[in-house]
């Protein structure tokens, strides 16, 4: 990156190491968009130049990540099924994550007491997540996702499966390793697949 590119990073991350530590010492309610640009030494104009809101300063820039990962996504065999591509993409970014675990247990305990933080992480980030997905899948297929509805359902369920599996993984304490239980959401799923292709129908 370039010298403007730096400044405008770290200013990011100033603003979102200040936002979560201010959440842990009032609290997310009584925080205030000013109390945060002010630890920072900024106007709240420049805070939302990074963030549209005060509940997306907890994800970060999850618009970027979903960019740098769809490209990783895009680079995947074209002969690899494609729930496997989709395991390996997230398989490949859970020891990054693992080593944010502090930051995420936060986030979700958050999450759990205030309905607007969990509101955003359904209403705004699950939706990108999944529309990202089926794109990336409906070109590895060759149709439209419009028509088709094997994309949106794989990137429906392939969400699904890294939400509940994060969630175990948050709930198991320190030391538990999200791969761990990525391979066995993934795992069921596959086994679940499998079974009903094999169900004989009606």
């Amino acid at each position: 990156m370039g010298l403007r590119e730096r400044k405008k990073e770290a200013t990011r991350c100033s603003l979102q190491d200040m936002a979560m530590r201010l959440f842990s010492k009032k609290g997310y309610d009584r925080t205030t968009v000013d109390d945060i640009a002010l630890g920072v030494n900024v106007s709240s104009r420049t805070f939302f130049r990074y963030f549209t809101c005060k509940e997306e300063v907890l994800f970060g820039d999850w618009r970027g990540q979903i960019d740098e990962l769809r490209a990783v996504f895009e680079q995947r065999p074209d002969d690899e099924p494609i729930l496997a591509s989709f395991r390996a993409l997230i398989t490949s970014v859970s020891e990054k994550i693992e080593a944010d675990r502090d930051r995420y247990a936060v986030l979700h305990g958050m999450a759990d007491e205030n309905a607007d933080i969990g509101n955003y992480e359904r209403q705004q980030i699950m939706p990108a997540w999944e529309a990202m997905i089926a794109e990336v899948m409906a070109s590895r297929l060759g149709v439209d996702p419009e028509r088709d509805p094997r994309p949106g359902i794989a990137a429906a369920v392939g969400v699904a499966v890294v939400s509940r599996a994060k969630q175990r993984w948050l709930k198991a304490g320190e030391g538990a390793r999200l791969a761990a239980y990525l391979d066995d959401g993934f795992e069921a799923l596959f086994e679940l697949t499998r079974e009903a292709a094999e169900a004989p129908p009606g």
